[in-house]
């Protein structure tokens, strides 16, 4: 894949919101309710970000937020490598 891992900065505070949802594998319409939103209105959410990601599906848009994640890890030139190992660890963990 060979999609940029930029675009995510691109996303509103109510996108974000929504791909945290998303992310967590929740249905459009339980992601709604949460956010006191219209399932068509988290629906056009998903359009948008995947547009702003540059991306056709919701697949993608998790690899590539998944792929930032651990690359924001690995890249950070402010963590020893100990505790480089310790946040993939707890990223695993918690993917």
């Amino acid at each position: 894949m060979s999609k940029s891992l930029g675009g995510f900065d691109r996303l509103t505070e109510r996108e974000s919101q929504v791909l945290e949802g998303v992310l967590a594998g929740k249905l459009n319409k339980r992601i709604g309710e949460e956010l006191s939103i219209a399932t068509s209105t988290v629906e056009i959410h998903r359009a948008n970000m995947k547009r702003k990601v540059g991306v056709t599906t919701i697949a993608e848009l998790v690899i590539l937020h998944l792929k930032k994640k651990m690359l924001n890890i690995i890249n950070n030139p402010d963590l020893p490598p100990a505790e480089v190992i310790s946040k993939i660890e707890e990223f695993f963990n918690e993917n």
